[in-house]
Protein backbone atom coordinates (compact mmCIF):
# COMPACT_ATOMS: atom_id res chain seq x y z
CA UNK A 1 0.00 0.00 0.00
CA UNK A 2 3.02 2.44 0.69
CA UNK A 3 4.19 1.77 -2.34
CA UNK A 4 0.70 3.17 -4.24
CA UNK A 5 0.03 6.05 -1.78
CA UNK A 6 3.57 6.91 -3.00
CA UNK A 7 3.37 6.33 -6.81
CA UNK A 8 -0.07 8.46 -6.66
CA UNK A 9 1.75 11.19 -5.14
CA UNK A 10 4.26 11.25 -7.68
CA UNK A 11 1.86 11.68 -10.02
CA UNK A 12 0.23 14.59 -7.94
CA UNK A 13 3.70 16.11 -8.36
CA UNK A 14 3.87 15.75 -11.77
CA UNK A 15 1.29 17.46 -12.62
CA UNK A 16 2.76 20.52 -11.03
CA UNK A 17 5.53 20.55 -14.08
CA UNK A 18 5.46 23.88 -15.50
CA UNK A 19 8.49 24.71 -17.87
CA UNK A 20 11.55 23.70 -17.02
CA UNK A 21 10.66 22.89 -13.90
CA UNK A 22 10.10 19.00 -12.77
CA UNK A 23 9.16 16.70 -9.52
CA UNK A 24 12.89 16.68 -8.62
CA UNK A 25 13.56 20.63 -8.62
CA UNK A 26 10.01 20.20 -6.04
CA UNK A 27 11.58 17.61 -3.99
CA UNK A 28 14.88 19.13 -3.46
CA UNK A 29 13.98 22.72 -2.71
CA UNK A 30 15.67 24.34 0.17
CA UNK A 31 13.47 23.13 3.21
CA UNK A 32 14.00 19.02 2.00
CA UNK A 33 9.69 19.14 1.45
CA UNK A 34 9.86 15.65 0.83
CA UNK A 35 6.33 14.41 1.45
CA UNK A 36 7.05 10.59 1.22
CA UNK A 37 9.13 11.52 4.55
CA UNK A 38 7.27 13.93 5.82
CA UNK A 39 3.99 11.32 5.78
CA UNK A 40 5.77 8.17 7.34
CA UNK A 41 3.34 5.50 6.98
CA UNK A 42 5.23 2.51 9.06
CA UNK A 43 6.38 4.32 12.10
CA UNK A 44 4.86 5.52 15.23
CA UNK A 45 7.32 8.63 15.99
CA UNK A 46 5.21 11.17 13.07
CA UNK A 47 4.62 13.98 15.67
CA UNK A 48 7.31 16.07 17.78
CA UNK A 49 5.97 16.85 21.10
CA UNK A 50 2.97 19.15 20.81
CA UNK A 51 0.27 18.92 23.00
CA UNK A 52 -1.92 21.39 21.51
CA UNK A 53 -4.05 19.54 18.86
CA UNK A 54 -6.23 16.12 20.35
CA UNK A 55 -4.30 12.80 18.65
CA UNK A 56 -6.66 10.37 20.25
CA UNK A 57 -6.21 6.86 20.56
CA UNK A 58 -9.30 5.78 18.98
CA UNK A 59 -9.16 3.00 16.75
CA UNK A 60 -11.74 4.20 13.82
CA UNK A 61 -10.79 7.55 12.63
CA UNK A 62 -13.01 9.92 10.66
CA UNK A 63 -11.60 12.38 7.73
CA UNK A 64 -13.37 14.68 6.15
CA UNK A 65 -11.49 16.18 2.64
CA UNK A 66 -13.09 19.17 0.75
CA UNK A 67 -12.41 20.06 -2.47
CA UNK A 68 -11.75 23.62 -3.96
CA UNK A 69 -14.30 25.29 -5.72
CA UNK A 70 -14.89 28.90 -5.42
CA UNK A 71 -18.74 30.01 -4.68
CA UNK A 72 -19.62 26.42 -5.21
CA UNK A 73 -18.32 25.40 -2.17
CA UNK A 74 -21.33 26.90 -0.67
CA UNK A 75 -22.91 23.16 -1.16
CA UNK A 76 -20.39 21.65 0.84
CA UNK A 77 -21.94 23.69 3.47
CA UNK A 78 -25.61 22.63 2.45
CA UNK A 79 -24.69 18.95 2.44
CA UNK A 80 -22.80 19.11 5.70
CA UNK A 81 -26.00 20.76 7.43
CA UNK A 82 -28.34 17.76 6.52
CA UNK A 83 -24.89 15.20 6.82
CA UNK A 84 -24.72 16.44 10.66
CA UNK A 85 -28.74 15.86 11.25
CA UNK A 86 -28.61 12.22 10.08
CA UNK A 87 -25.38 11.56 11.74
CA UNK A 88 -26.70 13.00 15.29
CA UNK A 89 -23.34 15.50 14.91
CA UNK A 90 -23.46 18.26 17.47
CA UNK A 91 -19.75 20.05 16.69
CA UNK A 92 -18.40 18.73 12.94
CA UNK A 93 -15.16 20.09 13.97
CA UNK A 94 -14.93 18.15 17.01
CA UNK A 95 -16.52 14.61 15.29
CA UNK A 96 -13.68 14.32 12.52
CA UNK A 97 -10.28 13.33 13.54
CA UNK A 98 -8.74 15.26 10.93
CA UNK A 99 -10.05 17.75 7.94
CA UNK A 100 -8.46 18.99 5.12
CA UNK A 101 -9.30 21.58 2.61
CA UNK A 102 -8.52 23.43 -0.99
CA UNK A 103 -9.28 27.01 -1.74
CA UNK A 104 -12.76 26.91 -0.71
CA UNK A 105 -12.76 23.86 1.21
CA UNK A 106 -9.75 25.28 3.36
CA UNK A 107 -12.12 28.33 4.30
CA UNK A 108 -14.65 25.72 4.71
CA UNK A 109 -12.35 23.42 6.95
CA UNK A 110 -11.03 26.38 9.18
CA UNK A 111 -14.75 27.71 9.80
CA UNK A 112 -15.79 24.43 10.71
CA UNK A 113 -12.89 23.55 13.41
CA UNK A 114 -13.45 27.38 14.83
CA UNK A 115 -17.58 26.09 15.67
CA UNK A 116 -19.08 28.29 12.82
CA UNK A 117 -21.50 26.11 12.07
CA UNK A 118 -22.45 24.99 8.41
CA UNK A 119 -25.77 26.97 8.07
CA UNK A 120 -23.56 30.24 9.34
CA UNK A 121 -21.12 29.35 6.54
CA UNK A 122 -23.49 29.30 3.81
CA UNK A 123 -25.09 32.47 5.16
CA UNK A 124 -21.32 33.78 4.67
CA UNK A 125 -21.53 32.70 0.92
CA UNK A 126 -24.87 34.17 0.21
CA UNK A 127 -24.29 37.30 2.05
CA UNK A 128 -19.98 38.06 1.48
CA UNK A 129 -19.50 36.44 -1.91
CA UNK A 130 -21.28 39.02 -3.99
CA UNK A 131 -18.99 41.78 -2.65
CA UNK A 132 -15.72 39.73 -3.28
CA UNK A 133 -16.48 38.69 -7.21
CA UNK A 134 -17.29 41.63 -8.11
CA UNK A 135 -15.99 44.17 -10.38
CA UNK A 136 -16.45 47.99 -9.91
CA UNK A 137 -18.54 49.43 -12.63
CA UNK A 138 -18.18 52.53 -15.16
CA UNK A 139 -19.21 55.10 -12.72
CA UNK A 140 -17.04 53.19 -10.00
CA UNK A 141 -14.17 54.61 -11.78
CA UNK A 142 -12.49 57.07 -9.50
CA UNK A 143 -13.67 55.40 -6.66
CA UNK A 144 -11.60 52.29 -4.86
CA UNK A 145 -14.97 50.58 -4.01
CA UNK A 146 -17.42 48.58 -5.98
CA UNK A 147 -20.89 49.83 -6.41
CA UNK A 148 -22.66 46.66 -7.42
CA UNK A 149 -22.56 43.30 -6.50
CA UNK A 150 -22.00 40.18 -8.16
CA UNK A 151 -20.80 41.77 -11.19
CA UNK A 152 -18.63 39.52 -12.82
CA UNK A 153 -16.46 40.86 -15.90
CA UNK A 154 -17.96 39.82 -19.72
CA UNK A 155 -15.79 38.03 -21.91
CA UNK A 156 -14.41 41.42 -23.55
CA UNK A 157 -13.44 42.66 -19.96
CA UNK A 158 -11.59 39.35 -18.85
CA UNK A 159 -9.21 39.33 -22.10
CA UNK A 160 -8.76 42.72 -21.08
CA UNK A 161 -7.33 41.42 -17.59
CA UNK A 162 -5.82 38.47 -18.64
CA UNK A 163 -3.89 40.51 -21.53
CA UNK A 164 -2.08 43.05 -19.03
CA UNK A 165 -2.18 39.91 -16.33
CA UNK A 166 -4.48 41.45 -14.08
CA UNK A 167 -6.65 39.43 -11.94
CA UNK A 168 -10.10 39.21 -12.58
CA UNK A 169 -10.96 40.53 -8.70
CA UNK A 170 -8.39 42.04 -7.35
CA UNK A 171 -8.96 44.95 -5.05
CA UNK A 172 -7.53 48.92 -6.45
CA UNK A 173 -6.87 49.45 -2.85
CA UNK A 174 -6.25 47.32 0.33
CA UNK A 175 -9.25 49.15 2.28
CA UNK A 176 -11.75 48.21 -1.37
CA UNK A 177 -15.02 47.25 -0.52
CA UNK A 178 -14.91 44.31 -3.05
CA UNK A 179 -12.56 41.77 -4.48
CA UNK A 180 -9.25 40.15 -2.58
CA UNK A 181 -9.69 43.08 -0.12
CA UNK A 182 -13.12 42.02 0.99
CA UNK A 183 -12.14 38.76 1.33
CA UNK A 184 -9.28 39.23 4.05
CA UNK A 185 -11.14 41.58 5.95
CA UNK A 186 -14.19 38.88 6.04
CA UNK A 187 -11.83 36.47 7.02
CA UNK A 188 -10.34 38.55 9.63
CA UNK A 189 -13.25 39.49 11.30
CA UNK A 190 -14.26 35.72 11.05
CA UNK A 191 -10.78 34.13 12.86
CA UNK A 192 -8.97 37.47 13.62
CA UNK A 193 -5.12 36.80 14.01
CA UNK A 194 -5.49 33.54 15.89
CA UNK A 195 -2.74 31.16 14.52
CA UNK A 196 -3.39 27.77 12.60
CA UNK A 197 -1.32 26.12 15.83
CA UNK A 198 -3.98 27.16 18.02
CA UNK A 199 -6.39 24.59 16.66
CA UNK A 200 -7.58 21.77 18.26
CA UNK A 201 -8.27 19.27 15.14
CA UNK A 202 -5.54 18.66 13.15
CA UNK A 203 -6.02 20.52 9.92
CA UNK A 204 -4.55 19.93 6.33
CA UNK A 205 -4.71 23.24 3.79
CA UNK A 206 -3.29 23.11 0.53
CA UNK A 207 -1.58 25.72 -1.54
CA UNK A 208 1.42 26.11 -4.14
CA UNK A 209 4.26 28.28 -4.02
CA UNK A 210 5.14 30.44 -7.39
CA UNK A 211 7.64 31.61 -6.59
CA UNK A 212 9.93 28.29 -6.25
CA UNK A 213 7.83 26.03 -7.88
CA UNK A 214 6.64 23.77 -5.42
CA UNK A 215 3.24 22.59 -3.37
CA UNK A 216 3.29 23.09 0.14
CA UNK A 217 0.50 22.53 2.57
CA UNK A 218 -0.46 23.86 6.06
CA UNK A 219 -0.97 22.44 9.22
CA UNK A 220 -1.32 22.21 13.46
CA UNK A 221 -0.04 19.15 13.47
CA UNK A 222 3.53 19.11 14.24
CA UNK A 223 4.30 16.36 11.51
CA UNK A 224 8.69 15.83 10.96
CA UNK A 225 10.18 17.90 8.47
CA UNK A 226 7.29 20.38 8.24
CA UNK A 227 9.00 23.47 8.77
CA UNK A 228 7.56 25.81 11.57
CA UNK A 229 6.98 28.51 8.93
CA UNK A 230 4.01 26.63 7.36
CA UNK A 231 2.29 25.60 11.02
CA UNK A 232 2.73 29.05 12.80
CA UNK A 233 1.15 31.14 10.28
CA UNK A 234 -2.34 33.41 10.90
CA UNK A 235 -5.42 31.19 9.52
CA UNK A 236 -6.47 34.06 7.53
CA UNK A 237 -3.20 34.06 5.65
CA UNK A 238 -3.49 30.28 5.47
CA UNK A 239 -7.03 30.66 3.94
CA UNK A 240 -6.22 33.70 1.62
CA UNK A 241 -2.85 31.42 0.08
CA UNK A 242 -5.43 28.69 -0.33
CA UNK A 243 -7.96 30.45 -1.99
CA UNK A 244 -5.31 32.65 -4.78
CA UNK A 245 -6.91 31.09 -7.64
CA UNK A 246 -4.89 32.35 -10.48
CA UNK A 247 -6.53 34.48 -12.84
CA UNK A 248 -9.22 35.14 -10.94
CA UNK A 249 -7.41 36.58 -7.49
CA UNK A 250 -3.70 38.11 -6.62
CA UNK A 251 -1.37 35.60 -5.45
CA UNK A 252 -0.88 35.68 -1.67
CA UNK A 253 2.60 37.21 0.11
CA UNK A 254 4.18 34.92 2.36
CA UNK A 255 7.65 34.89 4.12
CA UNK A 256 7.97 31.03 4.83
CA UNK A 257 11.53 30.97 4.15
CA UNK A 258 13.73 29.71 7.41
CA UNK A 259 15.91 33.32 6.25
CA UNK A 260 14.33 35.32 8.33
CA UNK A 261 16.33 38.08 5.51
CA UNK A 262 14.54 36.21 2.30
CA UNK A 263 12.10 37.90 0.38
CA UNK A 264 8.13 37.71 0.37
CA UNK A 265 7.11 34.07 -1.68
CA UNK A 266 3.84 34.29 -4.33
CA UNK A 267 1.75 31.19 -2.80
CA UNK A 268 -1.49 30.42 -4.67
CA UNK A 269 -4.12 28.33 -4.67
CA UNK A 270 -3.88 24.58 -3.74
CA UNK A 271 -5.77 23.49 -6.51
CA UNK A 272 -2.67 23.89 -8.48
CA UNK A 273 -1.76 21.15 -6.29
CA UNK A 274 -4.72 19.06 -5.35
CA UNK A 275 -7.90 20.61 -5.61
CA UNK A 276 -9.40 17.19 -4.11
CA UNK A 277 -6.93 16.46 -1.23
CA UNK A 278 -8.62 13.24 0.10
CA UNK A 279 -5.18 11.26 -0.21
CA UNK A 280 -3.17 13.98 0.75
CA UNK A 281 -6.18 13.80 4.17
CA UNK A 282 -6.04 10.12 4.09
CA UNK A 283 -2.16 10.14 4.15
CA UNK A 284 -1.58 12.90 6.90
CA UNK A 285 -4.28 10.64 8.97
CA UNK A 286 -2.44 7.42 8.64
CA UNK A 287 1.28 9.00 9.96
CA UNK A 288 -1.24 10.90 12.81
CA UNK A 289 -3.18 7.70 14.02
CA UNK A 290 -1.04 4.63 13.25
CA UNK A 291 -2.41 2.66 15.09
CA UNK A 292 -6.16 2.81 13.54
CA UNK A 293 -8.10 0.01 12.50
CA UNK A 294 -10.41 1.67 10.06
CA UNK A 295 -10.48 4.76 8.82
CA UNK A 296 -13.24 6.21 7.02
CA UNK A 297 -13.00 9.13 4.60
CA UNK A 298 -16.04 11.47 3.61
CA UNK A 299 -15.31 13.60 0.49
CA UNK A 300 -16.82 16.26 -0.20
CA UNK A 301 -16.46 18.51 -4.02
CA UNK A 302 -18.02 20.95 -5.41
CA UNK A 303 -20.01 19.93 -8.13
CA UNK A 304 -18.47 19.23 -11.86
CA UNK A 305 -19.30 22.47 -14.20
CA UNK A 306 -17.47 25.30 -15.84
CA UNK A 307 -14.76 27.57 -13.54
CA UNK A 308 -15.60 31.07 -15.30
CA UNK A 309 -13.95 32.00 -17.77
CA UNK A 310 -15.56 32.72 -21.20
CA UNK A 311 -12.69 33.02 -23.48
CA UNK A 312 -14.52 31.53 -26.91
CA UNK A 313 -11.29 31.85 -29.00
CA UNK A 314 -11.04 30.21 -32.25
CA UNK A 315 -7.55 31.82 -33.65
CA UNK A 316 -6.35 33.50 -30.65
CA UNK A 317 -3.64 36.53 -30.99
CA UNK A 318 -0.07 35.17 -30.61
CA UNK A 319 -0.45 37.21 -27.22
CA UNK A 320 -3.30 35.53 -26.15
CA UNK A 321 -1.79 31.47 -26.48
CA UNK A 322 0.04 31.51 -23.51
CA UNK A 323 -3.10 32.95 -21.08
CA UNK A 324 -5.19 30.72 -22.54
CA UNK A 325 -2.92 27.62 -22.35
CA UNK A 326 -2.39 28.65 -18.88
CA UNK A 327 -5.69 28.61 -17.75
CA UNK A 328 -6.88 25.60 -20.16
CA UNK A 329 -3.94 23.95 -18.12
CA UNK A 330 -5.12 25.37 -14.98
CA UNK A 331 -8.67 23.94 -15.19
CA UNK A 332 -7.65 20.44 -16.19
CA UNK A 333 -5.05 20.29 -13.42
CA UNK A 334 -8.11 21.07 -11.24
CA UNK A 335 -10.28 18.37 -12.97
CA UNK A 336 -7.46 15.61 -13.21
CA UNK A 337 -6.40 15.67 -9.54
CA UNK A 338 -10.31 15.28 -8.21
CA UNK A 339 -10.71 12.52 -10.60
CA UNK A 340 -7.56 10.66 -9.55
CA UNK A 341 -8.28 10.69 -6.79
CA UNK A 342 -11.93 9.63 -6.86
CA UNK A 343 -11.03 6.22 -8.82
CA UNK A 344 -8.65 5.05 -6.52
CA UNK A 345 -10.78 5.39 -3.67
CA UNK A 346 -13.08 3.76 -5.17
CA UNK A 347 -11.05 0.67 -6.28
CA UNK A 348 -9.56 0.94 -3.17
CA UNK A 349 -12.68 0.64 -0.85
CA UNK A 350 -13.89 -2.08 -2.87
CA UNK A 351 -14.98 -5.16 -0.74
CA UNK A 352 -12.81 -7.51 -2.84
CA UNK A 353 -9.55 -5.57 -1.21
CA UNK A 354 -10.60 -6.30 2.64
CA UNK A 355 -9.31 -2.72 2.89
CA UNK A 356 -9.41 -0.95 6.37
CA UNK A 357 -10.31 2.32 4.17
CA UNK A 358 -13.92 3.39 3.87
CA UNK A 359 -14.90 5.96 0.96
CA UNK A 360 -17.78 7.99 0.50
CA UNK A 361 -17.72 10.80 -1.95
CA UNK A 362 -20.46 13.39 -2.32
CA UNK A 363 -20.32 15.26 -6.11
CA UNK A 364 -22.38 15.61 -8.54
CA UNK A 365 -22.21 17.44 -12.17
CA UNK A 366 -23.65 20.86 -12.59
CA UNK A 367 -26.63 22.09 -14.54
CA UNK A 368 -24.76 23.19 -18.12
CA UNK A 369 -28.03 26.26 -18.07
CA UNK A 370 -27.29 27.53 -14.99
CA UNK A 371 -24.56 30.19 -14.92
CA UNK A 372 -22.58 27.64 -12.10
CA UNK A 373 -18.77 29.15 -12.44
CA UNK A 374 -16.68 29.47 -9.60
CA UNK A 375 -17.42 32.85 -8.98
CA UNK A 376 -21.48 32.87 -9.54
CA UNK A 377 -22.69 34.83 -5.96
CA UNK A 378 -26.50 35.31 -7.07
CA UNK A 379 -29.55 34.49 -5.11
CA UNK A 380 -30.68 32.42 -7.82
CA UNK A 381 -27.71 30.40 -8.23
CA UNK A 382 -27.52 29.83 -4.16
CA UNK A 383 -31.18 28.63 -4.27
CA UNK A 384 -30.38 26.36 -7.26
CA UNK A 385 -27.14 24.48 -4.80
CA UNK A 386 -29.86 24.30 -2.57
CA UNK A 387 -32.10 21.96 -4.59
CA UNK A 388 -29.56 20.66 -6.47
CA UNK A 389 -27.92 19.10 -3.14
CA UNK A 390 -30.89 17.73 -1.64
CA UNK A 391 -31.57 16.17 -4.61
CA UNK A 392 -28.45 13.82 -4.70
CA UNK A 393 -28.59 14.02 -0.97
CA UNK A 394 -31.79 11.88 -1.82
CA UNK A 395 -30.38 9.77 -4.07
CA UNK A 396 -27.50 8.92 -2.40
CA UNK A 397 -29.48 8.42 0.86
CA UNK A 398 -28.67 4.42 1.01
CA UNK A 399 -24.80 4.83 0.66
CA UNK A 400 -24.56 7.66 3.35
CA UNK A 401 -26.85 5.96 5.89
CA UNK A 402 -24.17 3.04 5.30
CA UNK A 403 -21.26 5.28 5.67
CA UNK A 404 -22.95 6.28 9.07
CA UNK A 405 -24.12 3.16 10.55
CA UNK A 406 -20.75 1.70 9.81
CA UNK A 407 -18.80 4.20 11.79
CA UNK A 408 -21.43 3.59 14.76
CA UNK A 409 -20.78 -0.17 14.03
CA UNK A 410 -16.71 0.40 14.55
CA UNK A 411 -17.62 3.15 17.30
CA UNK A 412 -19.53 0.61 19.21
CA UNK A 413 -16.97 -2.42 19.26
Amino acid sequence: MNNLFKGLLLVTLVYCNVGNINANDILNNEYNYDLFSDFNLTTENNLKNDNNININQNKTIKILSLDGGGTRGYLQAKFLDRFCQDADIDNIGEYFDLIAGTSAGSLNAMALVNDITPNDIMNFYRSKSPWIFTIRSVKDIFSNNASVPSNKPNAFQQFLMMLFSNPFYKSVSQTSNYGNARLRMELHDAFGDKLLTSIKTPVLLTAYNDSEYYPLMFTNANLNHIPDTFRNIKIVDAIMASMSAPVFLPSTELHLSLDANASAQHIVDGALFQNNPSLLALTAAKALYPSAENYFLLSIGTGSGEIGLHLDVDDPEPSMNTTLQYTRLYSTMMYNSSVANEIFFKEISKPLHKSNIHYYRFNFKLDNNIDCDFTTSTTEFFNYLDSAVIKQYDKDQSKIEAFINNINKENNK
